[in-house]
């Protein structure tokens, strides 16, 4: 779940990370396995054959539930799912389209700071924002404000700090970097003038301030863009990444739109466990009992504030997690591109009361294998283990 797998997975390279160092490859033929999170170093010809078939299983898989794109998420009790896609590169935007993606949930907008060897113009930003909000409207996109820091350092801006998940990162930095933020800002809304299709969202909140001052920035950006005259402003929300951020929801009714769960990061900060840390990562899980109460703790804050709720983390690209979304009440998620077609074929089969049945026993569970089986198990005897990934169906046996 670092940033650099991430990537991988939007543009579709198989990616394992962590494996240390590696001093005996010596030219020859490698399988780089990223359902199993293992490579093997000179395969037999059998092995190659045994991969080169799965390979083509996939494929065929993907093709099936391709067939669906055009049809909608409902699950056979009725309940929509809004699917929308994540992306980060204007070479992967395509893709979500073409996979029968219903907008962008998040745009990872650092992307292309980190891309550059400077910070990035007004006019190359607005050139960006344009083209993605040109290629998907009238359909929604999600801007996330430029989010660096942790795991994502600017080439050109070092700064050093003993524990930077926890540092100058996200909406931290932006704020404290105004001609920055303001920069992006300006490119995002003038882009947004034009297509009118635009959402921002605020990452790394955690205090009420962090909302209330971007918010003053955006509508007098607005102000000046617009000569003036009225305008309203697009619909903005907040990530909940920092656990404290639960109990400021009441505080921002009438100040933001809609809120967004960026799973990734929330694991890791409930669970104190570093994800890009190979000697705790094995500790993070999402499925993690405290993680998803958490998360249907929110679910309902949302509900109760009629905020429009959804998730973009890593876990909308789980079949087994999003089971037990489901069973929440969910109504949206944004995952990558290439997992919008198989989570479709999912909420297809699902049916939300049934759902609830399985989070009802999982509610009950200590530890995130035992809800993993359960789930699988459920799946499974819905004649649906085809969705599972082959690292899930490993587990299983």
């Amino acid at each position: 779940l670092s940033h650099t797998a991430i990537l991988a997975a939007a543009l579709g390279i198989p990616a394992v990370m962590g494996i240390g160092p590696v001093d005996h490859i010596t030219g020859g033929e490698i399988i780089v396995d990223g359902d199993e999170s293992c490579i093997v170093l000179d395969p037999t010809r059998s092995l190659k054959d045994t991969y080169r078939t799965a390979i083509v299983e996939a494929g065929e898989i993907e093709r099936r539930w391709l067939d669906e794109k055009h049809l909608p998420a409902s699950t056979t009790d009725g309940h929509n799912i809004v699917l929308l896609a994540n992306t980060g590169l204007l070479s992967d935007v395509s893709p979500g389209l073409e996979r029968g993606a219903e907008g962008i949930g998040l745009f990872r907008s650092e992307i292309p700071f980190l891309a550059h060897e400077t910070f990035p113009t007004e006019q190359e930003q607005y050139e960006i924002y344009r083209h993605l909000l040109q290629t998907y409207h009238p359909l929604p996109v999600t801007i996330r404000v430029l989010d660096i820091g942790s795991d994502k350092e600017l080439p050109y801006l070092h700064v050093d700090e003993d524990n930077p998940g926890l540092g100058w990162r996200g909406i931290r930095f932006a704020l404290d970097n105004r001609p920055v933020l303001v920069t992006q800002l300006r490119a995002i809304l003038r882009a947004h003038l034009e297509f009118g299709n635009t959402r921002i969202m605020i990452p790394m909140v955690s205090h009420i301030s962090d909302v209330t001052n971007t918010a003053e920035i955006v509508d007098g950006i607005l102000g000046e863009l617009s000569d003036g005259d009225p305008v309203d402003r697009p619909p903005l929300g907040v990530m909940v990444e920092v656990p404290g951020v639960i109990a400021l929801l009441p505080h921002l009714v009438g100040v933001i739109d809609f809120v967004s769960i960026g799973s990734n990061d929330l694991t890791q900060y409930l669970l104190a466990v570093d994800r890009g840390n190979a000697r705790v990562a094995a500790r993070y899980d999402p499925l993690h009992p405290g993680v998803l109460r958490f998360i249907e703790d929110v679910l309902g804050e949302c509900a109760r504030m009629k905020f429009d709720a959804s998730l973009c983390g890593e876990m909308a690209a789980d079949p087994i997690a999003v089971v037990l979304l489901v069973a929440m009440g969910i109504n949206t998620l944004s995952m990558r591109a290439s997992s919008l077609p198989r989570i479709r074929g999912l909420i297809r089969r699902l049916s939300r009361e049934e759902s609830k049945g399985v989070l009802d026993r999982a509610r009950d569970l200590s530890d995130p294998e035992y809800v993993r089986r359960l789930v699988t198990d459920h799946l499974n005897s819905r004649g649906l283990g085809s969705l599972l990934t082959t690292s899930t169906r490993a587990l299983e046996s």
